[in-house]
């Protein structure tokens, strides 16, 4: 059956079998007959931009199941074969894919836009933006909600999650991206204090009405300027706290600080813990979790800064790079000017 572009198949574990391996064959035979167009390789920068990424875009987010690593490999050396027209790539692959300005040319890296579209689906688990009707579909647990799971530790998820093939794909990009990428920690400020494995206790229905969101409470309604306060402190109301909210608080407290870790709590959330509880709609998703990904992993100056450094014999300013930068990108709308440019530096 196929629907939409996409092959259904009869076991949910068989999306990749039946559906990547084919668009690459699809690809590989456009990219064949593309060698032969003579354009700039700039230019074929530009048609992996906007035909190759476009097409496996799509199957990302449609299908976020599991894609072994060495599908990407093939996929990097055929692109890398296009670009440079058969020959010896001249710039780095870490270089290529930085973006603009940072010294690279945005080359989409499909590897990262493939965590990105799994990102995306966790910040929508987790209530960023938007409730798509999909998360029905795929609350499998009583025990843990999917809001909850991300947040949790690893030995408390639920077998009945561990066993669908779409949530084991999007929580191991998480658990693969989570520390290298520096997107969050374990234990997090947005630690659940519901849905919670290793907290039965829950939280309070009177103690939970007194917070932001009662429906998703987390660690982060427990503090103020990065320490422990009980909400009825956080926002004075005219019911003084009872005996039973109290206890409850403590009970809370207990928890939080018995947690290996649990500085990790008191900190600010992280760029992409904001976007899990923004409470608008996340435009452009995808496009703005692979720029962060690819910020926190190009942080290092491209090679080509130190080499200038040694030539002028004065090394340039941060601000220097960047102008230089976007000059070569935006000072002329010619591509071919745009790629003199850049092959000087």
């Amino acid at each position: 059956m196929k629907y939409l572009g996409i092959k259904l198949p009869t076991r949910l574990a068989s999306l990749f079998e039946v559906n990547f391996p084919t668009l690459w064959d699809t690809l590989q035979a456009d990219l064949l007959s593309w060698k032969k167009v003579k354009v700039s390789w700039f230019g074929r920068l530009s048609i992996k931009k906007m035909n190759v990424l476009p097409r496996l875009l799509y199957l990302f987010q449609t299908i976020p199941t599991i894609i072994p690593r060495n599908f990407f490999a093939p996929i990097k050396s055929s692109i890398l074969k296009f670009i440079w027209h058969g020959s010896r790539p001249r710039v780095r692959w870490t270089t290529l894919t930085r973006p603009k300005s940072a010294g690279g040319v945005a080359l989409p890296d499909l590897h990262k836009y493939y965590f990105a579209s799994h990102l995306l689906r966790l910040t929508e688990w987790s209530t960023g933006g938007r409730r798509p009707l999909w998360l029905d579909l795929e609350e499998v647990s009583p025990e843990v909600h999917l809001w909850a799971l991300p947040w949790i530790a690893k030995s408390n998820r639920p077998d009945a999650l561990r066993t669908h093939p779409l949530i084991t794909a999007t929580l191991r990009v998480w658990d693969s991206t989570i520390t290298k990428r520096q997107l969050s920690s374990y234990p997090s400020p947005l630690l659940p204090l519901a849905d919670n494995p290793a907290f039965p206790v829950g939280l309070h229905p009177t103690l939970g009405s007194r917070i932001l969101c009662p429906n998703y409470p987390r660690a982060s309604a427990m503090l103020k300027d990065a320490t422990y306060q009980p909400p009825w402190e956080q926002t004075p109301g005219p019911n003084p706290a009872t005996f039973s909210e109290q206890f409850n608080y403590f009970q809370i407290l207990h928890y939080l600080r018995s947690l290996p870790g649990q500085h990790r709590i008191l900190r600010t959330l992280s760029t992409f813990e904001r976007l899990c509880v923004s409470i608008t709609v996340l435009k452009h998703g995808v496009s703005i979790l692979y720029a962060l990904l690819n910020t926190t992993s190009s942080n290092d100056p491209p090679p080509f800064e130190s080499r200038w450094a040694e030539i002028l014999d004065t090394p340039l300013t941060e601000e220097g790079w960047s102008n230089t930068y976007e000059l070569i990108h935006h000072g002329t709308p010619m591509a071919k000017m745009q790629e003199q440019a850049y092959k000087i530096l």
